[in-house]
C-alpha cells in the first residue's frame, strides 16, 4: 500500500481526533499536488482485526504473515490544492476518518447483482 499521501489533519483538530461526513481535512503527498481541485480519493486505513481468540496454534503467526489489512473509510473530493497542504472535503464516510489514513486515487467502483427475491417464487408456494 503506498504511503506517499495521506491525511494529516483537520477542522477543529484541537479537540477532534476523527472526521466524519463534510468536515475538511487537509492532506500531504505527492499525488495531490499532482492532482487538481475536484479530484476524488478513497481513503483507507489499517483494520484491526477482531480475532480475539486464538482458534488454532499457529493463527497469531500466519496472521501476521499475511501482512496488514486495509478497509475503505470513505471518499474525499479535494477543494483546494497548495504547495504542501491541501484541503479536501469528506463527501462519503464509512466509518470515522483519521490521521495517517492513506488515500487512493477514486475509481467507481460496480455494485454487486441484486439476487432475486425468491419468496414470492413457485418454491414458496409449497409450504
Amino acid at each position: 500500500m503506498p504511503q506517499d499521501t495521506y491525511l494529516i489533519s483537520g477542522e477543529e483538530s484541537y479537540d477532534k481526533t476523527t472526521f466524519n461526513l463534510h468536515d475538511l481535512v487537509y492532506l500531504t503527498g505527492v499525488r495531490i499536488r499532482a492532482s487538481r481541485s475536484a479530484t476524488s480519493f478513497w481513503l483507507c486505513g489499517p483494520k484491526q482485526s477482531s480475532f480475539k481468540q486464538e482458534w488454532f496454534r499457529p493463527q497469531n503467526s500466519l496472521m501476521r504473515a499475511m501482512g496488514t489489512t486495509y478497509a475503505d473509510r470513505g471518499r474525499i473530493r479535494v477543494v483546494h490544492v497548495d504547495a504542501k497542504v491541501s484541503t479536501a472535503e469528506i463527501v462519503f464516510a464509512c466509518s470515522y476518518l483519521q490521521r495517517g489514513d492513506i488515500l487512493l486515487p477514486f475509481t467507481e467502483r460496480p455494485a454487486p447483482p441484486l439476487k432475486p427475491d425468491w419468496s414470492a417464487g413457485p418454491i414458496s408456494r409449497l409450504w
